[in-house]
C-alpha cells in the first residue's frame, strides 16, 4: 500500500467522484484511452525545484500511475512570480 489510504487523505466525496469517474471512464470507451495529467507544481521561491520538490512530485506521479496505468504525466515547477502572470488575462494592462 502506498502512503495513507485515500480515506484518511481525501475527502468521502471527492473520493466517490474518483470511483465514479473511473468506472464510468472504462464502460463508455470499453477500453482506457489514452490520458494525459499536467500538473503545476507551485514552489515558494524564485528558486529551481529541489530534492524535496521531486519527491513530492514522484509520489503523485506513482499515484496516478496507480489508478490509470497508461497515463502520461507532466510536471511544471512555478513560483508564485511565474503562477500569478500565468493567470493574468491576456494583453492586462499594468499599472
Amino acid at each position: 500500500m502506498m502512503g495513507l489510504p485515500l480515506e484518511v487523505t481525501y475527502h468521502a466525496d471527492l473520493i466517490a467522484m474518483m470511483r465514479l469517474f473511473k468506472d464510468t471512464f472504462g464502460v463508455i470507451v470499453g477500453q482506457t484511452p489514452p490520458l494525459s495529467v499536467e500538473c503545476i507544481y507551485t514552489i515558494k521561491r524564485d528558486v529551481s525545484p529541489n530534492v524535496d520538490c521531486n519527491k513530492s512530485a514522484d509520489k503523485l506521479k506513482k499515484r496516478i500511475t496507480h489508478y490509470f496505468q497508461q497515463a502520461q504525466s507532466d510536471f511544471t515547477f512555478i513560483n508564485g512570480t511565474g503562477l500569478w502572470k500565468q493567470v493574468q488575462p491576456f494583453g492586462a494592462r499594468e499599472k
